[in-house]
């Protein structure tokens, strides 16, 4: 259970962030995607998940620098109390443990979910409303990402100070 008074943190590709400013597809689903990957800052292991991570993908890191990334930090308590609303649906959004062995211990995801059902990048879901309006996928996941880039705090991990 993640604790609503937790931060959790995106690791951002260089692409994610231009002249120190956020960008909307830092909260793209890829394809086929139900979730986005997230790190819990509170558990102890977090900075070196994180690390381990970036040393492994190195368009993470800053462009021209070896020992630092930018993360998204965002309450969970802010996340779960968003609430997207879109031509009459409504979204809601959840951060939940993603248990899976191929995962770091600090790994979760943020869920978007319509009527309890996880959305999917990619999707070419057409929701219709009770006036016979229809709702794409993509119109959701844009309002989504603009919620989140305007919760976000970007910050730097300096990844060296970290290193075993």
């Amino acid at each position: 259970m993640i604790e609503q008074k937790e931060e959790i943190a995106r690791i951002l590709i260089r692409e994610w962030v231009i002249e120190d400013r956020l960008q909307l597809n830092a909260f793209a689903l890829r394809p086929g995607e139900s979730y986005l990957s997230v790190n819990r800052l509170a558990v102890e292991s977090s900075i070196n998940d994180i690390h381990d991570f970036v040393s492994h993908h190195p368009d993470y890191m800053i462009a021209g620098e070896t020992d630092r990334c930018h993360l998204a930090v965002i309450r969970v308590w802010d996340i779960h109390n968003l609430s997207i609303s879109y031509k009459k649906w409504i979204a809601n959004l959840a951060v939940e443990v993603e248990p899976r062995s191929a995962h770091y211990k600090s790994h979760a995801g943020i869920f978007t979910r319509v009527r309890g059902r996880n959305l999917k990048g990619g999707q070419e879901l057409e929701l219709l409303t009770n006036d016979g309006q229809k709702v794409s996928y993509s119109e959701i996941e844009l309002k989504v990402q603009l919620n989140l880039v305007r919760l976000a705090q970007l910050t730097t991990c300096e990844l060296s100070l970290h290193k075993d």
